[in-house]
């Protein structure tokens, strides 16, 4: 849920912040998808949510990128999905009976996301990812629109208002993000972190609508494990 007085753009930004940068935001058709790839280790999320339900998960990359089959044209790379715990956003206080395995297909810029099960609240017309059939790719499909530096995926932890920087200082603006917002972390600049949203709710006409601004980093968790951490497979 988010309320918002102003959008801003990611234009004038972008230019000044690649040298800072390490990650590569990976962006869709589909708005409900975003993938941030930092040094060949993919991460990132899915979120859509109705009137009544939602489909919203998190996406961890777990094995390399190979050729499936053999003689496909598309690249298969493991993935674990997953949903954090209520009380703490951090990998490891995650809800592991939500850990469902699945893979990312890749040909060109065509994607499909598949799942081994539906995750919670999926399935349906906010998303589908368990289509498989043999001989065939199958899942949600989708469409590489546009690719921007980034930092990394970050979930807002609780109400946290935006800010414009403005002669090297923060203003804060009556737009707000609130928690389980997922957001992609573009830069940080002392105890502020620049962001990307994008309105999830699939029922109100700003939905896939992004809006960029200045939070604080105290707000903000990292979902996903540290990149010396070894992940168990998923069931």
């Amino acid at each position: 849920m988010i309320n918002l007085s102003k959008n801003l753009t990611l234009c004038f930004f972008l230019a000044s912040a690649q040298a800072s940068l390490a990650g590569q935001a990976i962006l869709f058709d589909n708005p409900g998808l975003a993938l941030i790839n930092e040094d060949g280790r993919l991460t990132g999320y899915y979120s859509a949510q109705g009137d009544k339900r939602s489909c919203s998960f998190l996406i961890l990359q777990t094995g390399d990128e190979t050729k499936y089959p053999d003689d496909s044209p598309y690249t298969e790379t493991k993935i674990l999905t997953f949903i954090p715990g209520d009380n703490s956003f951090s990998f490891e206080n995650r809800d592991k009976a939500f850990d469902i395995g699945g893979s990312l297909y890749k040909r060109d810029e065509t994607w499909f996301v598949r799942t081994d099960e539906g995750q919670a609240g999926c399935e349906n017309a906010l998303g589908s990812f368990t289509t498989f059939r043999k001989g065939k790719v199958g899942g949600g499909f989708f469409s590489e629109e546009n690719r921007f530096f980034a930092l990394g995926i970050r979930i807002v932890k609780r109400k946290t208002f935006l800010h414009d920087l403005r002669d090297g200082e923060f203003a804060k603006r009556r737009g707000f993000l609130t928690k389980w917002n997922d957001v992609i972390l573009i830069k940080v600049r002392g105890q502020f972190s620049f962001v990307r949203f994008v309105e999830p709710r699939t029922n109100i006409d700003a939905y896939g609508q992004a809006t960029t601004g200045w939070v604080r980093s105290a707000d903000l968790v990292n979902p996903f494990p540290a990149r010396t951490k070894s992940i168990a497979p998923a069931r």
